[in-house]
């Protein structure tokens, strides 16, 4: 294994999980809202306020991924152009080559 694929797997072990697929949620809220002819019922209200809680921590989970992995890229990329010389250009298109071919693995 090269030592990019041994720090990429390292950052994706590290790196904040990403929260479960919301569309069901919303669907369930939207289709209550849409489909309710009476009012809401205390427990009705109650469960829809849970579930829309539930995608605003979902949400700010998804921030901070997206934080994360921001933070984690910009600081390799400035390492990377720190050690960077004009003898290395050779080196650095082929790790930027390799990143793009593994960075969604």
């Amino acid at each position: 294994m090269s030592k990019y694929t041994k720090t990429l797997k390292r950052l994706k072990r590290l790196a904040p999980k990403v929260p479960d697929y919301t569309c069901p949620d919303i669907d369930f809220i939207v289709d209550k809202i849409e489909n309710n002819d009476k009012g809401f019922t205390r427990f009705r209200k109650k469960l829809l306020v849970k579930k829309l809680e539930r995608l605003r921590v979902q949400n700010e989970q998804l921030r901070e991924s997206g934080e994360y992995w921001y933070k984690k890229c910009k600081d390799y990329l400035i390492d990377l152009l720190d050690w960077a010389s004009a003898s290395d250009s050779k080196k650095i298109a082929r790790f930027l080559c390799w990143l793009s071919l593994n960075i969604m693995v």
